[in-house]
């Protein structure tokens, strides 16, 4: 039986946010921060829960930092940032 790659949760992140949320469904800059912020809280709910740190991105000092997309990237598309 061959084995089968599923997505971890950063790619899920990441899919989410950069495929369907802004490429799809052309989201808002509020939406795409809203969910953004609801992600965060979560992840950090969770690890202090677990009493396990959030696990961080190389080059960043947030753990949580890079689920999505810079505000920066969403310019161009002619919403106000």
């Amino acid at each position: 039986m061959p084995k089968i790659d599923l997505p971890t949760l950063p790619k899920l992140l990441h899919s989410f946010f950069h495929e369907w949320l802004v490429e799809q469904r052309n989201a808002f800059i509020g939406r795409y921060l809203a969910y953004r912020d609801a992600w965060r809280l979560f992840l950090r709910f969770v690890a202090q829960h677990r009493n396990k740190p959030v696990a961080s991105r190389p080059g960043t000092s947030d753990g949580c930092r890079g689920a999505g997309i810079s505000p920066a990237h969403r310019a161009g598309s002619g919403e106000q940032v």
